[in-house]
């Protein structure tokens, strides 16, 4: 229910303008309903067994948040609000669910709606290759939505913990929208000259765009493993099968692997070279954050003894 009421205001604001929120715009009411009924009937039958609220952690801090309200007598101080342990944790994670929820299904629908777009074009190979592209993004998009809807211990993926680290929230953030546009924006010929190593859709360019697909299917690998515990700067169990058993973060080793072969034509701007170093960089430091947070848990110290690279198999 909390999460309903914070999502319907916020989706209607000027900060989700963008046409890529138009489908949780047009879902937020709905959406708002469903949340109230699944949030308010489980508290109405468990307190009927007796459960206090403290059993319900949304609930916990709107109390705490309500006993600080001007109107109340006997007010406890403000700075201790956050200082307890569950209420950074669901703030947290609340505001991880408004940010990447209207995110992974707009790419969803998106992605769904440029399916169409192939109908009116020649199936050359070039373009099954984007089609394949568009496909694995489906995919991608649509594992992320369920990762950041379901929370339940019953299918495996609670949210244990979530990384409150600046840094690691920055270098997180930064890789998704509005920002992951940049590296389209660099290459794209508007700011510098391109200097394309070898012509648009000649042999060499359909060989990379080839090698920068199978990177993506790689990528996708990933992220169906993970499944349900697929989610962006939480803890939820550590996965340690299918690409996971090779290497810690096949992910953004396919992602950085697959960036290069997509940039490879342009290459021959030596700046282009230079901001896909930068976003590798950026990568690294995804890893090197993640492994921080994750590292107090026993199972991922477990895992990172056993799985010893990092991106690349007896390299890092």
């Amino acid at each position: 229910m909390f999460i309903g009421l914070i999502l319907y205001f916020i989706f209607n604001s000027g900060l989700y303008a963008h046409p890529v929120y138009e489908p949780w715009r047009l879902l937020s009411f709905p959406l708002f309903g469903i949340l109230a009924l699944f949030g308010i009937i489980p508290v109405i039958l468990a307190r009927k067994k007796g459960a206090s609220f403290k059993n319900f952690p949304y609930f916990l801090i709107l109390g705490l948040l309500y006993r600080r309200l001007p109107f109340r007598k006997n007010r406890p101080p403000w700075s201790g609000y956050l200082k307890h342990p569950i209420i950074r944790y669901r703030w947290a994670l609340l505001i991880l669910k408004c940010y990447f929820l209207p995110l992974m299904l707009g790419s969803f629908y998106n992605n769904i709606y440029n399916m169409g777009e192939f109908r009116h074009i020649a199936w050359t190979l070039p373009v099954m290759i984007l089609f394949l592209k568009n496909a694995l993004f489906i995919i991608d998009s649509l594992v992320a939505t369920a990762g950041y809807t379901f929370e339940s211990k019953r299918w495996g993926a609670p949210i244990k913990a979530v990384e409150t680290g600046i840094l690691a929230w920055f270098v997180c953030l930064i890789c998704y929208f509005p920002a992951s546009n940049l590296p389209a924006a660099l290459i794209s010929g508007r700011f510098w000259p391109q200097y394309r190593l070898f012509p648009e859709n000649s042999l060499p360019d359909i060989a990379v765009s080839i090698i920068a697909a199978v990177f993506l299917f790689l990528y996708v690998w990933g992220i169906i493993t993970q499944g349900l515990r697929f989610a962006n700067l939480t803890y939820r169990g550590t996965t340690t099968n299918g690409p996971f058993s090779l290497v810690r973060h096949p992910q953004y080793s396919a992602k950085v692997c697959g960036w290069f072969f997509e940039w490879l034509p342009f290459f021959g701007n030596p700046i282009n070279i230079f901001f896909y170093l930068v976003w590798v960089s950026i990568y690294v430091a995804r890893a090197l954050t993640e492994e921080k947070f994750l590292s107090q848990f026993e199972d991922y110290r477990v895992y990172k003894s056993r799985v010893k690279w990092r991106f690349i198999p007896k390299v890092w």
